[in-house]
């Protein structure tokens, strides 16, 4: 390979590691750096999750678990939801409406046996189209307590006391899904 050879292979660049020849700028440097922030974004793109996401829970819903969800709120958002269910019903809907009948609304709800539980719809609206956020779920042995942005938002109470059942996770709507964590505390 002589010093003008440069080669692309997929996502990966090959080139000569020695200097131009006779003062000539480095046209390569350029191309290499073009490629290499390409390859970057590339990984950045596949760490985002796909909406809809689903994640199995292996050992169910306990005390102490605390689930993190970082996204973005898409500009033109109409809805989000986050289910935690067992294999046949959803035992924490939680549902953000950004108009129902010109209001902003978070739905909490259950369903068991395929019929829905009474809502819950009090509280603030903390979530802004087109701008990030960070929810925090954590899970206790009487209820769940979510917050957003920093901020302690709600608790649901228990309707399915079988906590280990509950081993289904799932997010989908109107938001760019960044990460989705696990974590047990002390």
């Amino acid at each position: 390979m002589d010093r003008q050879t440069y080669r692309r292979t997929g996502r990966q660049a090959v080139r000569p590691a020695d200097r131009p020849i006779d003062g000539q700028t480095d046209r390569w440097t350029d191309r290499w750096i073009d490629i290499w922030i390409d390859y970057r974004l590339t990984i950045r793109q596949r760490d985002r999750h796909v909406v809809p996401y689903k994640q199995t829970l292996p050992s169910g819903v306990y005390d102490k678990l605390l689930i993190t969800i970082k996204g973005t709120v898409k500009p033109q958002a109409h809805m989000m939801t986050m289910d935690l269910s067992t294999p046949r019903d959803i035992a924490f809907h939680f549902n953000v409406r950004f108009n129902e009948a010109g209001k902003k609304v978070i739905v909490r709800n259950n369903e068991t046996s395929k019929k829905w539980g009474k809502e819950e719809r009090d509280g603030q609206f903390p979530f802004v189209h087109g701008k990030p956020f960070e929810m925090k779920v954590l899970c206790t042995n009487q209820a769940y307590r979510v917050a957003v942005n920093g901020s302690h938002l709600l608790e649901f109470h228990h309707r399915n006391r079988d906590l280990r059942s509950i081993n289904n996770m799932a997010i989908h709507g109107d938001l760019t899904l960044s990460a989705v964590q696990l974590d047990r505390l002390p």
